[in-house]
């Protein structure tokens, strides 16, 4: 995963500007730029001062971070507006924001229903508990690009341990169990590409450690795995061959 921009949404309280911090340690971890981008939280009226707000922000972090940082239109507030800003970044990054509504009963919370329409990761910010993640939590299936999800993971803030645990079926709680045992405050899962219905009726790995979870969840599409894996790591998938045994010691929650 080459993380060389990021787009960070916030609807600038003390509480959500923890997505504006993730978002600027991982920049200046990967020497990244980021873009900031204003979406008030469901049920709140738009600040009438946000765009001076924003920009204020940037030029703070443009002044610490030593990188460029840019702000997005404030405007209407949309998912499409959010998916269309999306486009052509590596990492979106969000605050945690938990929908009671009939759209995210039936459709999912905004994350999932983001990742429908976004092609790249995103990383749900619940808490910064220091200048770096210390422990990252890989949940991988029996299918699907596991190796390349843990070398994502790997990379991702390499100077963090990386564990390893199986999910085995949507609904088992092992990996919350997991998370709470080792103190992982990052769990990286794989997102296979569905639909509404799919998810609403199936569940995903996903959506669990998303609506139960305590540390910061990044969501990695499976297709962009595929489309990010390197060409000689393809052709060895469509052969059927093994890939290279994960070095990183695994733990299977039973």
């Amino acid at each position: 995963m080459s993380t060389k921009s990021i787009l960070a949404v916030t609807d600038l309280s003390a509480r959500e500007n923890m997505a504006v911090h993730r978002a600027a340690q991982l920049a200046g971890t990967h020497r990244a730029t980021i873009k900031l981008m204003y979406v008030p939280a469901p049920g709140q009226a738009a600040h009438p001062a946000a765009a001076s707000r924003l920009a204020n922000a940037a030029s703070e972090l443009e002044d610490s971070l030593g990188l460029r940082v840019r702000t997005a239109a404030v405007k209407a507030h949309t998912l499409e507006h959010l998916t269309t800003e999306a486009r052509g970044v590596d990492l979106v990054v969000l605050p945690h924001r938990h929908e009671r509504t009939t759209a995210a009963f039936f459709r999912g919370q905004p994350v999932l229903r983001l990742l429908r329409r976004c092609g790249c990761p995103v990383l749900v910010a619940r808490q910064v508990r220091g200048e770096h993640y210390k422990r990252i939590l890989v949940a991988v299936g029996l299918s699907g690009p596991s190796e390349d999800l843990v070398k994502l993971a790997g990379n991702f803030d390499p100077r963090a341990e990386v564990e390893i645990v199986h999910a085995i079926g949507t609904l088992d709680e092992s990996i919350l169990r997991q998370q709470e045992h080792s103190g992982a405050d990052l769990v990286v899962v794989g997102k296979k590409r569905s639909s509404a219905w799919e998810d609403f009726f199936h569940g995903s790995v996903a959506h669990r450690v998303l609506s139960w979870g305590a540390s910061d969840v990044l969501v990695v599409p499976d297709a962009y795995l595929e489309a990010t894996a390197p060409l000689a790591a393809r052709r060895t998938r469509r052969a059927g061959k093994p890939g290279l045994a994960m070095r990183t010691a695994s733990r299977r929650a039973s």
